[in-house]
């Protein structure tokens, strides 16, 4: 997939025409700019067509419309969904339902894939490589969406994950469940960073910071006191 991107993003002129004839529904319940524009954007490039949905209340859901109908009359418009909703779970419903191709682009406080796919994309541009990775997520551990996508793309990958949550803010237990029985994930427990240092978490190549809103940012421990001055870390910041 990494290939592909590459190669297309090479030959972006020639790539005009590939979904020509073709429709994209956009249906964003939830606020989004990049992620949306970045789809509907990419299907204009590409020779398709978009229509959209944004405004719960202006969709038949307002009256009382199932998610599931939804998906199947929006299946019979488009040849392909993008979905962001704030219902954990909404992708699903619509993918089982639609009949055409669904694309997650954030359900809740569940999942981001398509982001995690993008971050994880940059970090191997960054580095080169994927293997033998240590990364932090550092911050909102809890409701950050792209980070549940994330652990799950980088366990896939075997990186080592080293985890900084905010107070309060720590993984959800079936995220660690999900990522020790499927992906074969193994814990250890630091009480400080100084045991991840003699543990060999550190140095760090990337640490990905998701703070659920700005003032967050005080919650949250202080990097460039805690690892880059003490241990020389040279990370390459996502957010």
């Amino acid at each position: 997939l990494f290939s592909l991107a590459d190669e297309m993003s090479e030959s972006m002129d020639a790539q005009f025409g590939v979904c020509q004839g073709k429709i994209m529904a956009s249906l964003f319940f939830e606020p989004s700019t990049r992620t949306r524009l970045s789809f509907e954007t990419a299907m204009h490039r590409l020779g398709g067509r978009v229509i959209t949905a944004s405004d719960v209340g202006a969709t038949s859901l307002a009256k009382g419309e199932s998610i599931a109908d939804m998906a199947r009359v929006v299946g019979s418009y488009a040849d392909i969904i993008v979905i962001r909703h704030p219902w954990e779970g909404a992708a699903k419903v619509v993918a089982d339902y639609a009949g055409i191709p669904v694309i997650n682009a954030g359900d809740g406080g569940h999942e981001h894939p398509t982001q995690a796919l993008c971050d994880l994309y940059t970090i191997k541009k960054e580095r080169q490589t994927l293997k033998g990775l240590k990364i932090a997520l550092w911050g909102d551990l809890k409701y950050g969406r792209t980070i549940h996508s994330l652990i799950f793309t980088l366990a896939r990958f075997g990186i080592t994950i080293l985890f900084r949550p905010g107070p309060g803010l720590e993984i959800p237990e079936h995220v660690i469940r999900k990522l020790t029985t499927e992906y074969g994930g193994e814990l250890k427990r630091y009480e400080a960073l100084d045991q991840a240092v003699k543990g060999g978490l550190l140095p760090l190549d990337a640490i990905y910071m998701t703070p659920s809103s700005p003032h967050q940012l005080a919650m949250m421990p202080d990097i460039s006191i805690q690892v880059e001055l003490k241990t020389g870390v040279d990370a390459l910041y996502v957010t």
